[in-house]
């Protein structure tokens, strides 16, 4: 089964700002999921989801 998500929103922030917050575990842990929520990196080869990216355009987009 595919699912596909799509977001769009706006952002009061600088695109450079933006893109780290969806390309750095960093960033992403203060705000992937619900509050309480842990946001766990992994270097092994589990994974309970996967992002497909057709396009990253470092700091403009990702599609």
């Amino acid at each position: 089964m595919l699912t596909r998500v799509e977001v769009t929103c706006t952002f009061n922030a600088s695109r450079e700002l933006v893109f780290k917050a969806f390309t750095e575990s960093e960033h992403l842990k203060n705000w992937w999921g619900p509050k309480g929520w842990m946001f766990n990196v992994s270097n092994s080869d589990e994974m309970w989801v996967k992002f497909v990216y057709n396009e990253i355009l470092p700091p403009e987009k990702i599609v």
